[in-house]
């Protein structure tokens, strides 16, 4: 919305004046289509919806203001809202120029109020200020209002008061001194005692408003002169043109510099001329103390460019939690992070060790991101990264907002950290508990999904959905089927076959008692259950003159079984460790539980049973 300051520096040199008001306002404009649902409403003979816009919509007033100025375009005239002023410096000038109005109002379809509209006047009333070829000056109602205003008895009454006699301050010369005291009343924690100052400065403030004060119009054509002048609790200034050698007030304004956009709103709430930004921001860039003290200019963010493939930028840096120092790498475009616990210090030799770990299994980055740390500078590490075809990047200093892809990683760790052992007393937080805490942060994170990418960092880098413990909740999706190969047997329950002694290098006659896998089998061999691998195991022609065949309980019964590998009846066992732990899981054998011999280990294979 423009300001009245902004239309009252338009009227020098106009006699006459007329207003123009429009009829219905905000509802000259049509809403479109797409819009009108969100205007329903409710009434008691259904639902309707407006096709204009409405009264009570926030948006309106801004709406219908930037609608105002297109369809009033290159007239002499200013509106506020729906009241239009038009000005003209003869009576047949402001004629012709309401003509002009009228006829674009009507080539825009806008109708006008006949009854509020005021035409050919010498004086009218607009904004809250009277105008005539003279200048500008108070409503007298308004002026009545103030001189008649009886002492405030609380803080809210002299608010109210100081607020209407400062619509009107730019007529008042010094007006803040003069109601020091009554803003003193209006501080937080000040209890409100009206005294005789405060008399005297209540009283003195109706004087200023109700003398013959009239600002004249801005006219380009005269000079202007600004007289200043400060007191112990304020500064003040006139701007003024002088006309046959006398100085007429354009406008008062008083109050301190406060920066550059307060001050423009200041300044123009009080008086108006052209390029008045301009010439403000111009005096304030030459103040030394305002230059010395200014804050950091907050510049816009540039993003990095995307990552086209994993590992291809990754952001390093340290961080110190607990009394340890970590090194951590973010990967920019999976998310995924990796955590390494610095032993032996940060200087670029273990840096460089720690690296060559993470980049031993994830590949060597294209670039390298991190801060101006000792170590990242030092002439070995730049070496190291040059050796490696690594770009290395480095952020500003005292500007980690560059590195922002590793400072969001740091956060997100330490903050995992504290809150896993939020409980444990400082004291007690050992180096294995933190590295025990750290794998199952880890372990989580990485396997949830990240907003940014809507997929787990595992499932990027991998490019499949690692096992977690939540998938316990739905068993039969877990792996579907192992291996099939157990529908591919090699030997039958009860056949004869040959097994491999290994000390003896012969081969001897046994019988299968069951396949454990596709590969391992538990064969009778001179009384004795033995597990063999399939590699050691070969069909038998030979009439077979074996220990006859034993069922499996009685053989548990019997105690037959050697010393090799012991069998214990109970059936599968899962054994959790303690979730609150964060450890992975361990089963037992399917119908047996093993033990691994002494004597003969490679009639064992633990690796495919486990």
């Amino acid at each position: 919305l423009p300001t009245p300051e902004d239309i009252f520096a338009s009227l020098g040199g106009s006699r006459y004046f007329s207003i123009i008001d429009l009829k219905g306002a905000y509802q000259q404009l049509e809403v479109d289509p797409q819009s009108s649902p969100l205007l329903t409403i409710n009434t008691h003979k259904g639902l309707f919806r407006f096709k204009r816009l409405t009264y009570g919509i926030s948006s309106a007033p801004a709406i219908f203001s930037a609608a105002m100025p297109t369809i009033l375009s290159g007239l002499p005239c200013r509106n506020y809202l729906d009241d239009i002023l038009v000005f003209g410096d003869s009576l047949q000038s402001c004629y012709e120029n309401v003509i002009k109005v009228l006829s674009r109002l009507q080539e825009y379809n806008v109708k006008a109020n006949e009854k509020k509209c005021q035409l050919f006047k010498k004086q009218v009333d607009f904004l809250g200020h009277r105008i005539d070829e003279v200048g500008i000056h108070p409503l007298p109602d308004k002026v009545k209002c103030i001189k008649e205003c009886p002492v405030p008895q609380n803080v809210t009454q002299l608010k109210a008061y100081l607020g209407l006699i400062n619509y009107y301050g730019k007529f008042c010369p010094m007006l803040s001194t003069v109601l020091k005291c009554l803003y003193e009343l209006c501080k937080k924690d000040v209890d409100f005692n009206w005294d005789k100052n405060c008399d005297v400065a209540f009283e003195r403030s109706k004087e200023l408003i109700t003398s013959d004060k009239v600002l004249t119009h801005y006219n380009p054509s005269h000079p202007l002169y600004l007289t200043c002048d400060a007191s112990a609790y304020g500064v003040g200034a006139v701007l003024s043109h002088r006309i046959n050698g006398l100085e007429k007030p354009i406008n008062l304004f008083h109050k301190e510099h406060i920066g550059v956009v307060r001050s423009k709103m200041l300044l123009r709430s009080y008086c108006w001329w052209p390029c008045i930004n301009e010439d403000l921001e111009q005096f304030i860039s030459k103040c030394e103390s305002c230059q010395i003290n200014q804050k950091c200019n907050k510049s816009s963010f540039v993003s990095w460019s995307p990552s086209i493939n994993d590992f291809q930028r990754v952001h390093i840096d340290f961080f110190y939690k607990f009394g340890y120092t970590f090194l951590i790498l973010v990967d920019s475009k999976s998310k995924w992070i990796e955590v390494k616990l610095m032993d032996e210090g940060t200087s670029a030799k273990e840096t460089i060790l720690k690296l060559k770990e993470m980049f031993s299994v994830f590949g060597l980055p294209v670039s390298l991101v991190s801060d101006n740390g000792p170590p990242f500078t030092s002439s070995e590490f730049i070496s190291f990264c040059h050796a490696n075809g690594i770009n290395c990047l480095k952020s500003p200093p005292y500007h980690p907002q560059s590195n922002g892809c590793a400072e969001r990683g740091v956060q997100t760790v330490k903050k995992s950290l504290e809150k896993s052992l939020f409980s444990k007393d400082r004291s007690m937080i050992s180096k294995p508990l933190v590295q025990s805490k750290l794998a199952n942060f880890l372990f989580e994170y990485r396997n949830t999904p990240s907003t940014s990418t809507g997929l787990s960092p595992s499932q990027i880098i991998f490019k499949s959905k690692p096992r977690t413990r939540f998938d316990l909740l739905r068993p039969g999706n877990q792996c579907a089927k192992p291996i099939s190969n157990l529908e591919r047997k090699l030997y039958n329950v009860n056949e004869s076959v040959l097994v491999r002694n290994k000390h003896s290098q012969v081969w001897e006659k046994g019988k299968i008692l069951k396949n454990l896998s596709f590969c391992t089998h538990l064969v009778l061999v001179n009384g004795n259950v033995k597990m063999f691998h399939a590699d050691n195991i070969r069909t038998s022609t030979l009439q077979s003159k074996v220990t006859p065949f034993l069922p499996l309980e009685t053989a548990f019964d019997r105690n037959v079984l050697s010393s090799s590998a012991q069998l214990s009846p109970p059936n599968v066992a899962t054994e959790n460790m303690t979730p609150s732990e964060g450890e992975f899981e361990k089963t037992t054998l399917s119908s047996v539980t093993l033990v691994a011999p002494q004597s003969t280990p490679d009639e064992l294979d633990l690796q495919s049973l486990r």
